[in-house]
């Protein structure tokens, strides 16, 4: 028994020492949206003081990520996180049915409690929603930008000048957009002092 709990013991203090080193000295101690238990080893990542459990990880990528490999996974949990604490600051919120919707296609995990598992889908909701309202579709477009796609598709438009760059524009801003999104992100990042604990990920 004493052998046990010394193990236990080793283990606790392993895990916190790599998220101790992973926030720099920080000390962090509140768990990310309250969900479920922390493990002896299950720190993945921390946003600022608020930790983020493997569990919530593994729940999140069988549910949102299963193809994706697991530090682009983790890094989709996280970016959904911190975009939804922008989203609150603006007082954003999901519209009627939402949720629900969610919670019909998402089932919940084993181990969560349905209000942690409503923190994880309503996050997902708010990101999307934050990264409409702070972008939507008034990214600008250099116009040189513009007249360049036109010439390089010559056979693509064939309409008035107006009518043709307001075709380009439209085919031009999904990647403009998304440009924009990384560039806020890697920002949104640094500031919210996200730090990554990648030996506690889990292997595949």
């Amino acid at each position: 028994m004493l052998s046990e709990v010394t193990r236990l013991g080793d283990a606790r203090r392993t895990a916190w020492s790599r998220l101790l080193r992973a926030l720099s000295g920080g000390l962090a101690a509140l768990c990310l949206m309250g969900a479920a238990e922390v493990s002896a080893d299950g720190v993945v990542a921390a946003i600022g003081f608020q930790v983020v459990p493997r569990s919530t990880y593994v729940a999140y990528r069988a549910a949102f990520a299963p193809e994706q490999v697991p530090a682009v996974a983790l890094q989709r949990l996280i970016d959904d996180q911190i975009l939804a604490l922008e989203a609150r600051r603006y007082a954003i919120a999901p519209e009627a049915g939402e949720l629900e919707a969610a919670r019909a296609k998402y089932a919940l995990p084993d181990g969560f409690a349905p209000s942690e598992w409503d923190e994880i889908l309503l996050a997902r909701i708010l990101a999307k929603r934050f990264l409409d309202f702070r972008f939507g579709d008034f990214v600008p477009i250099a116009r040189e930008d513009v007249r360049a796609f036109i010439q390089a598709h010559p056979k693509a438009f064939t309409g008035t000048v107006d009518a043709n760059e307001a075709k380009a524009r439209a085919l031009l801003l999904p990647a403009a957009r998304s440009k924009r999104e990384d560039t806020f992100l890697d920002e949104l990042r640094t500031r919210m002092a996200v730090r990554i604990v990648p030996e506690a990920l889990p292997r595949e």
